[in-house]
Formats: structure tokens, sequence, C-alpha cells
């Protein structure tokens, strides 16, 4: 499910990419200046491996999501309704067969 986000949740992807920085005193840390990029949508799985688990998206990285080899588009939406349809169990062995 794909839903917009609320107010004051930050894009998981540029957390993740900028982190948190140490300022005033040890131990004390609070997220990059460019960590805390606004997200537009929250993208919620509703497979049975995701359990429920939450990504927030920047615009920006919504728009590199959807995009992949040679200028092809598959939109967040088309990607969620995919991972609905795929059998579960078939899906964990191949993922522990990668492993």
């Amino acid at each position: 499910m794909i839903v917009k986000a609320p107010e004051g949740r930050w894009c998981d992807y540029c957390k993740n990419e900028w982190g948190k920085v140490k300022y005033d005193g040890p131990g004390q840390t609070q997220w990059h200046l460019k960590a805390r990029t606004a997200a537009v949508v929250l993208c919620i799985s509703e497979t049975p491996l995701g359990k429920n688990n939450e990504r927030a998206y920047c615009a920006e990285h919504r728009a590199e999501l959807s995009e992949w080899a040679q200028g092809e588009v598959w939109p967040l939406v088309d990607q969620m309704e995919y991972a609905k349809k795929l059998d579960p169990i078939k899906l964990k062995k191949e993922l522990l067969d990668n492993v």
C-alpha cells in the first residue's frame, strides 16, 4: 500500500545515505541536514514476508526506485502489486538458496 507520508517523516534512503553527525559534546548526535529530507510517500508492505514494513521515500528517491536499467520505468505501485502476487514459500526458498 502506498500512502502520503505523514508530516515530519523523513526519507529512509536519505537517512541511510547521510547518517548522523556529532554535535555539542560526547555521545550527542543529530541527523545530517541532507538526511532530513521530507518524505512524500510511505510504502507499507502487504506481503506475508514483508510483515507491514514501512519505507518512506522523498520525491527524488521515489523516482530513482522506479527507473530501472536502460531507462525502463517500473512504478512503485506496479512493483508492490507484483510482490503481492508472489508465492511466499517459493520466494523464501529462493532467498535461502541465494545466501
